[in-house]
């Protein structure tokens, strides 16, 4: 990490990423880099996307990512009226931009590496990261539209049914999948396919064939009956986004403009009537259940 004086004689920190000291130099390799220096690049428009200043063979200067993770940003909103659907509207909003690096409703770009790990918060913005194994789409001059690409990376804990069968002619939709895995950690408290599903922490084939299948990760009951409105709003966009079939998976700026409307309204609504403290309601419920061991143990 260093410090760039910028001409205004403001400060800005930036960080210095080499991947590797020591590395194949590979075509593969110098490939992935490049395509992770200029989406970047492309994108410097968007909030919701880290910022590059300079790129060379492996090596980038991009912004300092100074804020903790994604996990640890929804665990500690869970206290805070409307912080998590705002982070999921934020990260929505990332992916969207990506989407539309040419356009809203031309993707030519699909970052294919959607999890809880790629979004970082820089000065307290959530933004995506991490683009080296994106696909820059080509265009089929035939058909007049984006040509499809086939399933890349095994891992099938964030991906999508399509990609965990294995199918050539995927879509932009298997990043809108990744997303509502996001939206399952936000809410759920935990990262999906986790020791709390029955019967245990299902084995990397076992996620596979139910991926596969398009069975979904246990959603704890509390979640499903909730009426929190911030929970049943992300909620119910996760389980959109979890839809089988791509064609009928919403797009990542129909997920990010049905989360910002809802924000917007709750926010509205908030400020002429603000919601009970949280923590302070919880607190309530435990000092009634305190006489009683009994309830207690029923909680």
């Amino acid at each position: 990490m260093f410090h760039t004086i910028l001409p205004d004689l403001m400060f800005l920190t930036n960080c210095y990423r080499n991947h590797r000291y020591e590395h194949n130099f590979e075509d593969a390799h110098f490939e992935h880099d490049r395509v992770d220096a200029v989406a970047m690049e492309r994108l410097t428009s968007s909030p919701h996307v880290i910022n590059i200043f300079g790129f060379c063979g492996h090596s980038v200067l991009t912004e300092y990512a100074d804020g903790k993770r994604v996990g640890q940003l929804a665990d500690k909103a869970k206290k805070i009226p409307l912080k998590r659907l705002e982070i999921a509207r934020d990260i929505a909003n990332g992916l969207a931009d990506v989407h539309g690096i040419d356009g809203d409703g031309n993707t030519t770009f699909v970052h294919l590496d959607v999890n809880p790990a790629n979004v970082v918060s820089v000065n307290g913005t959530l933004k995506l990261n991490d683009f080296n194994i994106g696909i820059i789409r080509q265009w089929n001059t035939t058909s007049n539209e984006p040509c499809g690409f086939p399933a890349q990376y095994p891992n099938p804990q964030w991906r999508s049914p399509e990609e965990a069968r294995n199918e050539q002619h995927l879509t932009e939709k298997v990043d809108v999948f990744s997303l509502g895995h996001i939206f399952f950690r936000l809410i759920c408290g935990h990262e999906p396919w986790n020791k709390l599903e029955p019967g245990g922490k299902p084995t990397k084939e076992e996620i596979d064939e139910k991926v596969q299948r398009g069975d979904l990760p246990f959603i704890p009951e509390d979640i499903l009956k909730s009426e929190d409105p911030e929970v049943v709003v992300i909620r119910e966009v996760m389980l959109q986004c979890y839809t089988v079939d791509p064609k009928q998976r919403p797009s990542a700026r129909n997920v990010a403009n049905s989360l910002d409307k809802v924000y917007s309204f709750l926010q509205e609504k908030y400020a002429n009537d603000p919601p009970k403290e949280k923590s302070k309601e919880k607190k309530k419920k435990k000092n009634k259940a305190k006489p009683s061991k009994k309830i207690e143990s029923s909680k």
